[in-house]
């Protein structure tokens, strides 16, 4: 008999262990696998991990029928036998059916047993007060340590749950599936399915009743962990969050899900008889799940006694099958990197964030009477009506409807009602508040791919090679996907014709999409347009405000105004929020009054239910201060109906003390590029008015200060579940007159607290509210003395602050805003008032403050062509970050800034170093426009080499200086233009844009028959023009531009007629027709120079010198030139002739 822990993992059988696994591997064998699974148990509230799969009954016997046939079966049979299993037995109470049954049914899987105290109180000890989200933690942290050795790593996990266990797996896989850098992170990417028996995944209608049960026992030796119970109770706030973690969890990492009701009820503290878990509570509700029942109550729904009995042969099935699937559906390894590398968890956390619909609303979207949504949903012919369009006013509630509808599995339902054929659903929301990713079109064609080929590995062959390019030309298992990999990506899945494809694709907030909309438009009719109707079927749902652009293209199509069905949805939400006491004994507002209000609110929206949310969230507390019941009908009535109104009335109302930080935190929220953790936030809010920091500021009272500043405008999220601020509710709305609720609802703060929650606006209305009136909220005549700064100007003070960002704040969450610096610093110069004094000074002392604390590791780590130009100037210290020498720090963060494209402060600083009579004499000092033309881009956002470059040159900068830290690739000093043309390799600029600058140099007097060096051994040695090196690898319209500025192919005699030689050799008819054009071609024979002629050739083009080659009639090698310039050789490189030697060169 197997010694089975009381907690942690317990082995039941192992394909290469005891006797049945002797057998069962000799099985795998057979079947010509020896690929293995996990098959991990976990029991519920009161369970045991040995009694729970244990059944009770009498002893019963396993039919030979069950085994899995064999090649050689009365071999196979002996050898079971003989070791005591062909017919073995399960006593009562002795072995679990894991481990006698269930190996017969799945030969290689591994399978375990995991325990943990889930008693709610006893009379000898005290139980645990661990809390689910801390049984969780102990589950991820064994499997990590289970998989900790190599042959377990890729091994797919399984789990079968019972009750509480469920929901403790369903926390393990979201902490597991939101952690970053730890062994934790991958457990949920090898889990493959999860199987519920009796889990409340909607909270447990017995667990109310357990927690009066066990309140008797509350003795000084006993503890009863009622968070446990309390994570049950129906509609609990815990569940809520672990079931729309979950959710994202499952969607991100395709976890399929079986759950099973228990059928009978059960009798309960000797006169209750109840259903455990009622049938809709049972099921997640996810469309992809499916759903059965075992005829047993919640106790024996997990308790077989043979493998004929029903519940063990539904179990069991399901198991085998979804090992079957695991087998047939190994990916190779390229497949899963190209997975990984278009896995972007930020493309998914806006459906988390969404408000998750009441329960009694949205549901008229499938009443086909009232709106065709069901029926095209159920219409096979996509190709006839692909695309549904759902629009309505700004609030009104589109998101939500939307994330209703992918969820309910109705819709999946209908789809599949007259197909065959298994649909795909995937979704993107488009969110403003959001990082760049998250509004971006390709941040929308990503996750559209990612979904697409999760759900359908198949799929994954078609995208390969486009992924193999990718690695190869950036040299990286995990390439960055730009939009036309994308865009070709999604044509090949959707144009194949070897795999059937039904994708159902939700597209939320398309006017927030951070680019041309008629491009998006244009793009969701083409994806539907592209599917060949035959093997590919695409249909789209969008959501989106009833703007221009989106009528044009959409407004044919079928759909419906949300703002006109919601009226009934609106009198639900508010007549339940604003019911939040009507259960206690003495609520604060009767019935009728209630009533009353209720009708007053629902009066005076226009359909639109942010306007509701925020209104409700006022009432509620209002009432709790204990406002007299004619005071709220007053203030309802005064409250103004549109919603730019209702944000004045709103911040009119905040108290004045609080006024300049309500200003601070606005202005961060609207110009930060990514939402910012909560504890940042307010630290950064405190560093920005001056006063001291609280470092152990607690959970909660970080969410009281941002609702108390900001009005309720502001709001902490989880990064993919539902708002912080909902969970806490309780917190404030029972004030204190249930001790229980208190307490879950103090166990959800704690919980939270590990989580990074982000601040934004509660909705894009508000950020687009405070951006259009930002400098007039009315809050500046509340704060008379406070000198108001852009929000630009707040986040670079803060994010260069290196204090605020502490341990404690996500490691890589840390470094990416540090990386925003630069984008901050050019943001804030954009925004700054130019006739502004008092404006201007306080930015240019804030940079001059923050530049210099960058560290040499983080301009290093910047981008790679950033490092490749800055590491070795910093390694030779031509470059000083963080030193004491003031004059050369300063030198240097004059040179990031111009690197940062910060235009006013390089022209403001800029001004004391050319005024420098040294400036000359110091070559790191001369080197401002080389930077500016060719050097590296420290961000992103806005750049303007063309306007810095003439800033410089405008505080006589010297447009010819040579520099000695912008070198030629031979290693010479070179001047703005020559670097400009002789190195790409420190930017990404445009040919157009290499254009201008060059013009705008010659303007200012850049020569432009500059002679080349080479630095060979010490020694400077000239190789060309830069019309020669611009001949070599630029486009004619350089070389006309040099032309045009009297550029001479004889301006030095010492490299004489290369420019022809190579544009001969490179054969380019633009090149050569501009060299026409200035006069400066001729035929026949050319001149060439001391250089070696094999090396010229070389430089030309690859394909060049097998041109030249086969030209010569002579190997390259026998050419070569006097050194020193003491004899010609004359060669005919005419576009007709032929490349011949005319005497036999020198001998030295």
């Amino acid at each position: 008999m197997t010694m089975i822990n009381r907690h942690g993992l317990t082995e039941l059988y192992s394909p290469g262990g005891e006797a049945v696994a002797q057998y069962a591997s000799t099985l795998a064998q057979i079947a010509g696998t020896n690929h293995q699974n996990s098959i991990i148990f976990v029991h519920g509230l009161l369970g045991h991990s040995f009694k729970t799969w244990t059944a009770r009954s009498r002893s019963s016997r396993i039919s030979n029928s069950s085994l899995p046939p064999l090649r050689n079966d009365q071999e196979h049979r002996e050898n079971l036998e003989a070791h005591g299993y062909g017919e073995a037995t399960i006593a009562d109470g002795v072995e679990p059916w894991p481990k006698i049954l269930l190996p017969s049914v799945t030969p290689h899987a591994r399978i375990f047993t995991w325990g943990y105290d889930a008693d709610v109180g006893g009379f000898l000890s005290s139980a645990s007060q661990n809390t689910i989200h801390h049984h969780a933690g102990n589950l991820l942290s064994d499997l990590a340590d289970l998989r900790e050795t190599g042959q377990n790593k890729s091994i797919p996990i399984i789990f079968v749950v019972h009750s509480l266990g469920g929901i403790i797996v369903k926390d393990a896989l979201n902490q597991s599936s939101s952690t970053e850098g730890t062994r934790l992170k991958f457990i949920a990417p090898a889990t493959f399915g999860v199987i519920f028996l009796g889990t409340p995944h909607r909270g447990s209608r017995s667990a109310s009743l357990g927690k009066i049960a066990y309140r008797v026992t509350l003795v000084a030796t006993m503890r009863p962990n009622l968070k446990l119970l309390g994570g049950l109770e129906r509609n609990s706030e815990i569940l809520d969050r672990v079931g729309d973690s979950f959710s994202q969890t499952m969607l991100r990492h395709n976890i399929q899900l079986y759950s099973f009701r228990e059928e009978h009820i059960t009798r309960k503290l000797l006169f209750f008889k109840i259903m455990v878990v009622d049938p809709d509570s049972a099921k997640i509700g996810d469309g992809r799940e499916e759903v059965g029942s075992i005829p047993a109550d919640h106790s024996n729904m997990t308790k077989f006694e043979s493998s004929q009995n029903v519940g063990f042969k539904r179990v069991s099935s399901q198991l085998r099958r979804w090992i079957d699937e695991i087998k047939a559906g190994m990916i190779t390894e390229d497949e899963d990197d190209c997975l990984k590398s278009l896995d972007a968890l930020e493309t998914r956390t806006r459906i988390g964030e969404v408000h998750k619909s009441h329960e009694k609303t949205f549901h008229w979207l499938f009443d086909s009477t009232l709106i065709s949504f069901s029926d095209w949903l159920r219409n096979e012919r996509a190709l006839d009506e692909p695309i549904f369009w759902v629009h309505g006013k700004p609030g009104s509630g589109k998101s939500t409807l939307m994330k209703f509808a992918m969820n309910d599995p109705r819709t999946l339902e209908l789809l599949s009602s007259r197909s065959t054929n298994i649909w795909t659903l995937a979704a993107f929301f488009f969110h403003d508040r959001g990082s760049s990713i998250q509004k971006s079109l390709a941040g929308m064609m990503q996750e559209l791919l990612f979904s697409a080929l999760n759900q359908c590995p198949a799929l994954i062959t078609f995208v390969i090679p486009i992924y193999l390019s990718l690695v190869q030309s950036q040299r990286t298992r995990r390439p960055k996907w730009d939009l036309k990999s994308l865009g070709k990506a999604l044509l090949l899945i959707i144009q194949q014709h070897q795999v059937p494809v039904r994708l159902c694709l939700f597209l939320d907030a398309l006017d927030e999409h951070d680019g041309d909309k008629e491009n998006l438009a244009r793009f969701a009719k083409e994806l539907t347009r592209n599917a060949n109707g035959e093997n590919t079927h695409v249909k789209i749902c969008l959501a989106s405000r009833s703007w221009p652009v989106f009528k044009q293209h959409f407004g044919s199509c079928p759909g419906f105004a949300i703002h006109e069905h919601t009226t009934s949805d609106i009198l639900a939400y508010t007549e339940s929020r604003l019911s939040f006491d009507q259960q206690d004994p003495n609520p604060l507002l009767r019935q009728d009054q209630l009533m009353v209000i209720t009708s007053q609110v629902t009066g005076r929206v226009l359909g639109v239910f942010i306007w509701v949310r925020l209104v409700v969230d006022q009432l509620i507390k209002d009432i709790r201060d204990g406002t007299p019941f004619l005071v709220l009908e007053d203030l309802i009535t005064k409250m103004p109906q549109e919603l730019k109104d209702l944000y004045a009335h709103t911040l009119r109302r905040i108290d004045s003390e609080y006024c300049a930080e309500t200003y601070i935190m606005l202005q961060t929220a609207l110009c930060s590029l990514s939402p910012l953790q909560l504890p940042f936030f307010m630290k950064s809010a405190s560093h920005n008015l001056g006063q001291p920091i609280i470092e152990d500021a607690t959970f909660d009272s970080q969410l009281r200060r941002l609702e108390s500043r900001s009005g309720g405008l502001l709001e902490a999220v989880y990064p993919d579940t539902e708002l912080v601020s909902d969970e806490l509710k309780p917190l404030e709305e029972l004030d204190g007159r249930n001790e229980l609720a208190l307490e879950d609802a103090q166990l959800v703060s704690k919980t939270a607290s590990v989580v990074e929650c982000r601040v934004q606006f509660i909705h894009q209305t508000v950020k687009e509210y405070v951006r259009d009136y930002q400098h007039d909220l009315g809050l500046k005549e509340k704060t008379p003395t406070m000198q108001l700064e852009s929000g630009y100007f707040y986040l670079l003070n803060s994010i260069g602050c290196p204090r605020l960002l502490l341990p404690e704040d996500s490691h890589h969450w840390s470094h990416s805003q540090r990386y925003l610096l630069f984008d901050y610093a050019k943001l804030l110069e954009e925004s700054l008032d130019t006739s502004n004094e008092r404006q201007m000074k306080s930015a240019m002392n804030k940079l001059h403050e923050i530049l210099p604390n960058i560290s040499r590791f983080e301009l290093l780590d910047w981008n790679p062509k950033a490092r490749s130009f800055f590491e070795p100037l910093i390694r030779k210290g031509q470059i000083e970050i963080n030193t004491t020498d003031e004059e050369a720090s300063g030198h240097s963060v004059l040179i990031i800034a111009i690197a940062a494209n910060l235009k006013l402060f390089a022209s403001h600083q800029g001004k004391q170093y050319v005024k420098n009579p040294l400036y000359g004499r110091d070559r790191r000092r001369d080197s401002f426009l080389h930077i500016a033309a060719a050097g590296p881009d420290l961000t992103t956002h806005h750049l303007d080499h063309l306007g810095l470059i003439k800033a410089l040159i405008a505080i006589r900068c010297p447009v010819d200086s040579v520099s000695g830290l912008a070198r030629s690739p031979r290693g010479s000093r070179t001047t703005p233009l020559e670097f400009l043309l002789t190195q790409k390799n420190f930017n990404d600029r445009s040919d157009k844009a290499r254009l201008e600058i060059a013009r705008t140099l010659l303007e200012a007097g850049a020569d432009p028959n500059r002679v080349i060096y080479t630095l060979d051994s010490g020694i400077f040695t000239p190789i060309g023009t830069l019309l020669e090196s611009c001949v070599r690898s630029e486009s004619a319209g350089m070389i006309r531009l040099l032309l045009q500025f009297g550029a001479d192919p004889q301006a030095h005699e010492r490299v004489s007629d290369w420019t022809l030689i190579i544009a001969r050799i490179r054969q380019d008819k633009e090149i050569i027709q501009a060299l026409k054009d200035h006069g400066v071609y001729r035929e026949g024979p050319v001149r060439a120079g001391p250089a070696n002629m094999r090396g010229a050739i070389a430089i030309a083009s690859a394909s060049s010198i097998a041109i030249a080659s086969i030209a010569v009639g002579v190997p390259l090698t026998d050419i070569s030139f006097d050194p020193v310039m003491k004899s010609y050789e004359e060669v005919d490189l005419g576009m007709g002739g032929i490349f011949r030697k005319v005497r036999p060169p020198p001998t030295y």
